[in-house]
C-alpha cells in the first residue's frame, strides 16, 4: 500500500492502493453501480484530509436506492469542491431532501456543482435543497442544473431564497427550463440578484417556464443589480414574453461597465426589434461580443 500524500483517486479500484489519509481528491467520473457505491461509502469515511470530490450516477434507473443509500451515510465536514452528476436518474423529492440536508452540512465549501435534470424533485424537493444552499456561505460558484423536474413556484421560492444567502457567489450557472416557474416563479428567482453583488458570471436558463412578460421584466430589471458582471447569458425562449425590445423589459446594459460578453436568447416569443438595442449596447458598454436570438 502506498504511502504517497495528495492522492487523485480515479476509480473504486484504487482505495486499495493508498493509505486512506493520504486520499485528498477523488474524481470517479464514469458512473458507479450499486455495488461499487458500497465500497464507495466504506472507503470515504476514512479519508480525513479529503478536500475534493467528484461522483456520477447519471443515468442510474437503480439511483433512488442508491442515492439514498449514499446521501444517508456520507461526511463531506472538511470537502471544499464537490461536483455531484444525479441527472436521469430516478430522483424523487425524497432523495432531493436528503441532498439538500446533506448540502446544508458543507461548511467549507466553495465549489459546488449539482447535475440534477430529468428527474422529479418537484416544488418539495428543490426548496429543500435551496434551504441547504442557504447554509453554504463561502460558495463562490456554483453550478445548479434541474431542467425538466416539475417545480413550481414553492420550488423556485425555496431556491431564491437559500441562492440569495451565498453572498460571496461570483460564478453562477443556473438551468431551470422546462419547469413550471410562471410568472411569480420568476419573481422570486429575481429577488436573489438584489443580494447577489459580487457576481461576476451568471448563465441563467428559464426557457419554457411559461414566466411570460412581466417575469422576464422582474428578472432583467433585478440582474442589473450585478454591476461587476464580465459574461451575461440568459435563456428565456419560448416564454410567452411579448414587447418592442430589451428596454421595454428593463434591462439597462450601460450599468455593466465591465460586461465584455452578452448573450440573450428570446426566441420563441414575440418580442421583436433589437437594432436599437444593439446599437446602444456597442456605444455603452466595453463588449467584445454581443449575440441576441429573437
Amino acid at each position: 500500500m502506498s504511502i504517497k500524500s495528495n492522492v487523485c483517486i480515479e476509480n473504486i479500484q484504487e482505495f486499495d492502493k493508498y493509505e486512506k489519509n493520504s486520499i485528498s481528491a477523488i474524481k470517479i467520473k464514469k458512473n458507479i453501480s450499486a455495488q461499487e457505491i458500497l465500497c464507495f461509502i466504506q472507503n470515504i469515511s476514512k479519508c480525513s484530509t479529503l478536500s475534493q470530490v467528484v461522483l456520477s450516477l447519471r443515468g442510474n434507473y437503480q439511483a433512488g436506492y442508491d442515492i439514498k443509500l449514499l446521501l444517508e451515510n456520507l461526511t463531506f465536514k472538511n470537502v471544499t469542491y464537490l461536483s455531484l452528476d444525479m441527472s436521469t436518474s430516478k430522483m424523487d423529492y425524497n432523495q432531493a431532501t436528503l441532498l439538500g440536508n446533506k448540502i446544508g452540512t458543507l461548511e467549507n465549501i466553495t465549489y459546488l456543482v449539482l447535475y440534477l435534470g430529468f428527474n422529479q424533485i418537484s416544488n418539495e424537493g428543490a426548496f429543500q435543497i435551496g434551504e441547504g444552499l442557504g447554509k453554504c456561505q463561502n460558495l463562490k460558484f456554483l453550478v445548479f442544473q434541474a431542467f425538466n423536474n416539475n417545480i413550481g413556484i414553492k420550488g423556485a421560492q425555496g431556491l431564491s431564497q437559500g441562492i440569495r444567502q451565498c453572498q460571496q457567489l461570483t460564478n453562477l450557472n443556473m438551468g431551470i427550463e422546462n419547469n413550471h416557474m410562471q410568472k411569480s416563479g420568476a419573481d422570486y428567482i429575481s429577488e436573489m440578484f438584489v443580494s447577489l453583488k459580487c457576481l461576476t458570471h451568471l448563465n441563467l436558463n428559464l426557457g419554457q417556464n411559461l414566466i411570460e412578460y412581466y417575469g422576464a421584466k422582474s428578472v432583467l430589471n433585478e440582474i442589473n443589480n450585478c454591476k461587476l458582471m464580465k459574461t451575461l447569458t440568459i435563456n428565456m425562449q419560448q416564454n410567452l414574453i411579448y414587447g418592442s425590445g430589451l428596454q421595454s423589459l428593463g434591462f439597462q446594459i450601460k450599468n455593466y461597465q465591465y460586461l465584455n460578453l452578452l448573450q440573450i436568447d428570446l426566441r420563441l416569443n414575440q418580442n421583436q426589434n433589437p437594432t436599437y438595442f444593439k446599437q446602444k449596447a456597442w456605444k455603452q458598454t466595453r463588449l467584445v461580443k454581443l449575440i441576441l436570438f429573437v
